[in-house]
């Protein structure tokens, strides 16, 4: 939507004009499923009524695995990234989701650089207790991770111990996670979005955003998102898609 004309080039960019948010996103989704775009990005529209659009059959974007979201957040304080997932898709994830969840996190990490993460699964407390669900739930989900994947993950672990090197030590914890996570696996919803806003607006973060595990990358940041992040949310989503590409270049074998 918008005053230019349809099809006009300006800057490399070209507007397409259409009646409303439904209708771009529509349009917007025509192009992802012919080839003709790689990356969507979420505008004012209501996150459940753009998801809804994306995920119709005709546009193909659904994969048959669990699309989750990824959050990659730069705190001053540590002077490092840290991904937090997922605090923008799935609702309650059981402890099949999560183990996706922690997949689909897996390749953003290395295009980010992360050859080998550290996982924490977060929770309130490191023990694991019957009357706190998401301490059964992480350390299930760590005892079917930890041969399958490069790296290390542990859960549960507060945010504190998967942060803080000096709280570990108190704590008495030796683990390889504490104190270094690059990846926060939330039990819920409300801890993600809860923990990645009040680092924004509290710590003074910066954060990019992506959907991951559809056929084509999908940002979805939110309707108050700085232009800031916005812009670092497509960064990261074309650095993850060359990063794919490229593996899978990589990884072709040819005879002669």
């Amino acid at each position: 939507m918008g005053e230019k004309p349809v099809g006009e080039v300006s800057h490399h960019c070209q507007w397409i004009r259409a009646d409303d948010p439904i209708a771009a996103v529509e349009k917007g989704a025509s192009l992802l499923a012919s080839g003709a775009a790689e990356i969507i990005v979420k505008g004012q529209i209501n996150t459940s009524d753009f998801m809804r659009v994306l995920l119709r059959k005709e546009y193909r974007l659904r994969q048959g695995k669990l699309i989750s979201h990824v959050a990659v957040v730069e705190m001053p304080q540590l002077k490092r990234l840290i991904i937090v997932t997922d605090g923008g898709m799935v609702i309650e994830p059981d402890e099949k989701q999560l183990v996706q969840i922690v997949l689909n996190a897996l390749p953003v990490a290395e295009a980010l650089g992360m050859a080998n993460p550290r996982i924490a699964l977060l929770s309130a407390n490191e023990k694991v207790n019957e009357n706190f669900p998401s301490t059964v739930r992480a350390a299930r989900v760590v005892a079917s991770l930890q041969r399958q994947i490069n790296g290390h993950i542990s859960g549960p672990l507060s945010l504190d111990l998967a942060l803080s090197k000096e709280a570990a030590a108190i704590k008495g914890i030796q683990d390889p996670v504490a104190g270094s996570a690059d990846i926060l696996v939330v039990p819920n919803i409300e801890v993600g979005n809860t923990l990645v806003k009040s680092l924004v607006y509290f710590a003074g973060a910066s954060m990019a955003g992506i959907l991951v595990g559809a056929a084509r990358t999908i940002i979805v940041t939110s309707r108050a998102a700085s232009e800031e992040t916005k812009l670092y949310s497509v960064a990261l989503a074309r650095l993850v898609n060359t990063t794919l590409v490229d593996k899978k270049i990589n990884s072709l074998s040819f005879t002669g």
